[in-house]
């Protein structure tokens, strides 16, 4: 930063100098009748101060009150010389300082991180003339010094998207930077390449690959990092990108049955309308499973272990068949003797007695 103060060693002549100079030369020793203050052959004017301050970035133009920044100037004029320094064309004042003792420096992109000056130092010089009653002229340097100000930019700390987001769909933005960028880009939290970022304003899109899934990763936290002209200052900001969920299509077909009536054999058919007596899940057996051969159609008695339950009658004989209509006195097995075996022979067809012995039963 060049300096702010100056004590001027630009010394002009005064017109009450050489005036002086021509009296002592033709003998004349009595003041001229013009010179009304002998204070006029001093140059009383101190430069106090010569280096103004301006933030970078600064949008609108400079104006110097000129005659704020010295002493001793009282009925002096002030003004931009022109043309003094490179950075000069920069600098005007109006009306050559007859009617205002302003320097106005043109509105300039003042940018720390680039500088515009002449020397690229980011101080704007440019000179100054002053002149006083008894034309008293004297002259000096100033400077317009660009302070940096610290890199910083902000925005929200979450941002939101559905898991089916289309392409390059915005999802964050800075809200405000205090300078100028370079470079921007997203440095952790997108290895599969799901977002992308403007490389000057730092705003993040959706890529053209971006794939979402709000079940497995529901949300993303990125680290932004933004620097200015030549990395020289920098800044980060994470920014956690919430993943919401969308109802997912079917796949496959899609079939839906439905019949009115229970599900009483458990097969998911809810058509059962009777008993399952022999458990084979059709619940429509009418009768009853004596012989447990699973038809439940017995409509008997398995009286002889056939396991067909139909006999009608009585097994007298033990022939299995129940159909015997009499009794088995001889124990042939046929249970169909009308008489009684009274000699023992096995028929049971006598008539009578054996009275003689020989077993007949026929005497």
């Amino acid at each position: 930063m060049k300096a702010t103060s100056s004590q001027s060693n630009k010394r002009g002549v005064s017109l009450a100098t050489l005036a002086f100079v021509a009296m002592l030369m033709i003998g004349q020793t009595a003041p001229m009748e013009y010179i009304r203050d002998s204070t006029y052959h001093q140059e009383t004017v101190s430069y106090d101060t010569v280096g103004i301050s301006v933030a970078e970035n600064t949008q609108t133009d400079v104006i110097i009150d000129l005659m704020s920044t010295v002493s001793g100037a009282d009925g002096c004029k002030m003004s931009v010389m022109d043309k003094q320094t490179d950075d000069s064309a920069l600098f005007t004042s109006p009306v050559n300082g007859l009617a205002s003792f302003d320097a106005t420096m043109a509105s300039t992109a003042l940018d720390y991180e680039n500088p515009l000056d002449a020397n690229a130092d980011n101080s704007f010089e440019f000179d100054v003339r002053t002149v006083c009653p008894g034309n008293v002229a004297s002259s000096e340097t100033y400077y317009v010094n660009v302070t940096n100000t610290v890199f910083g930019f902000y925005g929200s700390a979450t941002a939101s998207i559905a898991e089916d987001v289309a392409a390059n769909v915005s999802v964050w933005s800075p809200t405000m930077m205090n300078d100028t960028t370079a470079n921007c880009a997203i440095t952790a939290g997108d290895d599969a390449g799901n977002f992308d970022i403007n490389a000057s304003t730092c705003a993040i899109t959706v890529s053209e690959t971006g794939s979402f899934n709000h079940e497995t990763t529901p949300t993303i936290t990125l680290t932004v990092t933004a620097s200015t002209a030549g990395a020289l200052e920098s800044d980060t900001k994470d920014v956690v990108v919430s993943v919401t969920d969308v109802n997912d299509a079917p796949v496959g077909d899609l079939v839906i049955t439905y019949t009115d009536g229970l599900d009483n054999d458990g097969d998911g058919d809810y058509n059962g309308t009777g008993v399952d007596n022999n458990n084979d899940g059709d619940f429509d057996d009418p009768g009853v499973d004596n012989n447990d051969d699973g038809d439940f159609l017995d409509d008997g008695v398995d009286n002889n272990n056939d396991g067909d339950f139909d006999d009608p009658g009585v097994d007298n004989n033990g022939d299995g068949d129940f159909d015997d209509p009499g009794v088995d006195v001889n124990n042939d097995g046929d249970f169909d003797d009308p008489g009684v075996d009274n000699n023992g022979d096995g028929d049971f067809d006598d008539a009578g007695v054996d009275n003689n012995g020989d077993g007949d039963f026929d005497d």
